[in-house]
């Protein structure tokens, strides 16, 4: 119960950092991330969706979706982001830590999740 807690606030942190960088691009043309936040929210909510139905899903459908959602945040969200700091495509040193910070608690909680799901306990 705890993970899908922290699943939830995962997606609640990455959806409204993707809607802040939003109005910030509108307001001032600038977004926070090289990301474009409305492709970054459009996927939020479609993987938000997907989540909010595992319940619903058999469990070798859900599994392989979220492994393969894990291993694109590791990848992309951590690791484009991990690539390093640029005043160029980043709004301020805030916002990206802020990507990072976020996509790595998703992360983490992901794995955790797959390997919850899967019953190993690693303790």
């Amino acid at each position: 119960m705890m993970l899908t807690q922290l699943a939830f606030a995962y997606f609640a942190l990455a959806i409204g950092y993707n809607a802040l960088s939003q109005i910030s691009l509108d307001m001032t043309g600038k977004k926070f991330a090289p990301t474009e936040p409305a492709y970054g929210l459009q996927v939020m909510s479609l993987v938000l969706v997907i989540f909010a139905l595992r319940t619903v899903m058999p469990l070798w459908v859900f599994l392989p979706l979220f492994t393969l959602w894990t291993l694109s945040i590791i990848r992309f969200g951590v690791g484009n982001h991990l690539a390093g700091y640029d005043p160029q495509t980043y709004l301020s040193k805030f916002t990206w830590i802020s990507a990072l910070v976020i996509n790595i608690f998703g992360a983490v909680t992901f794995v955790l999740y797959i390997i919850n799901s899967l019953h190993i306990h690693l303790v």
